[in-house]
Parts: structure tokens; C-alpha cells; sequence
């Protein structure tokens, strides 16, 4: 991720023209029928605002924690209907993982223009945890 040259004016104007906090972006506006003198071609905006600020709480890590609770259920499940070596369940474990984390990743380099290297690092995090997880879960 990438800093602002002027991050209290980007800021500011951010705040005053988002009334809400949500998704917000700049796009095309020749599709949505502006005037000629309101078009903007460049540059395109996808951006997430906070209006409160950058909440943090311990409500975040339940829910976080949640979500990885159930997804190992889920493959936990998987994994009684495998038979195969130690190995071999770690790496259905890792395979798995990749299969959700590649679609949910990918679609925001492709439909959202996010850096290819965002995407995946944000692929690589997600397989450590879910390989070190496959250690784990992969016993008998």
C-alpha cells in the first residue's frame, strides 16, 4: 500500500465529500451520462472509508476468529472422507485453502484493479496460515 503525498488534504477532501462510511469510487463518468465539463476519465478510484476512523476492537477478533473456526469445521469435515498419508492431508488441507483464497483474492486484481503484488501477498498470507493450520489438522 502506498501513502499520499498530501495525506491531510487528501484526507479533508475525503471527509467532506463522503457522507458515509462505505465504498466509494471515480469511475467513467461518460457511462453514467455527466455532462462533458463533469467527465473524468483518469485516474479510477476504489476506496473504502471509515468515517469514524480505523476501528480496532476486540469484536473484530472474535469475528476473525470465527470465520478461520468455521472454515476448519468445514475442512475438517473434508478431511474425514480422505485417506492418505500425513503429507498428503496437509497438502489437501494447503490445496483446499488455495482453492477459496485464489477466488476470493483474485476477483479484486481483476475487477478492481489491485495490485497484482497486493493480491498476492494477500494469497501467500493466507496459504502460510492455512499450511501451518494443515500441520495441525492433518494429524490422526
Amino acid at each position: 500500500m502506498k501513502d499520499f503525498s498530501q495525506p491531510k488534504q487528501v484526507a479533508e477532501v475525503l471527509q467532506a465529500n463522503t457522507p458515509d462510511s462505505g465504498i466509494y469510487v471515480i469511475k467513467d463518468c461518460e457511462q453514467s451520462g455527466a455532462a462533458a465539463e463533469d467527465r473524468i476519465e483518469k485516474p479510477f478510484v476504489f476506496v473504502a472509508i471509515t468515517k469514524e476512523g480505523l476501528p480496532f476492537s476486540p469484536k473484530q477478533i472474535i469475528l476473525y476468529l470465527t470465520t478461520q473456526i468455521i472454515a476448519a469445521l468445514i475442512i475438517v469435515h473434508l478431511l474425514q472422507n480422505y485417506s492418505g498419508t500425513y503429507f498428503q492431508k496437509v497438502l489437501f488441507v494447503t490445496g483446499t485453502a488455495f482453492a477459496g483464497l485464489w477466488l476470493s483474492t483474485i476477483s479484486g486484481h481483476i475487477w478492481w484493479n489491485l495490485p497484482l503484488d497486493y493480491t498476492l501477498l494477500d494469497l501467500a498470507d493466507g496459504l502460510i496460515a492455512w499450511f501451518l493450520a494443515g500441520l495441525f489438522l492433518a494429524r490422526d
